[in-house]
């Protein structure tokens, strides 16, 4: 049976003040009590540090721990975790996996990467070429673990609704 839209409710925290894994663990584990969640979508990285916080200055090691305790806390919680974040500026060419700053610990361990970038369109403005975004976006899986399929899909939000270009 498939939810209709009315089904697919957020309920999001109000905040969170340490930005600790084992506080969102804890969010993670009332909402599976109170509301079935199986979906838990966290913006952004930067905003976690580990539930053990080791003395370590450099920052990818830091996000290899925050990745790894996420992952734990998925099988253990038996729910999806969508992690966002943010990527290098690149210019000419296609979101890698390699973009994800400070990645290597982020990639490695997900199941599945994807990057969504917005699409835009050249205008000339007084014999000047320059970009401008559009409302159009593309959605492409970098990594897939499971079959290994890398496909990509165009959109648009309209009236706040997702359309397939």
């Amino acid at each position: 049976m498939t939810p209709e839209p009315k089904d697919l409710l957020l309920y999001p925290p109000k905040r969170t003040t340490t930005g600790k894994l084992d506080w969102i663990k804890k969010k993670i584990e009332e909402a599976i009590k109170k509301f079935d969640t199986k979906f838990v979508f966290i913006d952004h990285i930067d905003f976690l540090t580990p539930s053990k916080l080791e003395t370590s200055d450099q920052r990818r090691i830091m996000l290899r721990d925050i990745c790894s305790e996420l992952k734990t806390m998925a099988i253990e919680k038996n729910v999806i975790i969508f992690l966002v974040a943010h990527v290098k500026k690149v210019q000419n060419r296609q979101i890698e996996m390699q973009d994800i700053a400070e990645s290597s610990g982020i990639y490695q361990l997900a199941d599945c990467v994807m990057s969504v970038t917005r699409l835009n369109r050249v205008e000339n403005v007084d014999k000047i070429k320059i970009e401008v975004a559009t409302d159009k976006s593309i959605a492409r899986i970098l990594k897939n673990r499971i079959t290994g399929e890398q496909p990509f899909i165009k959109f648009a939000l309209i009236h706040n609704k997702i359309q397939i270009l």
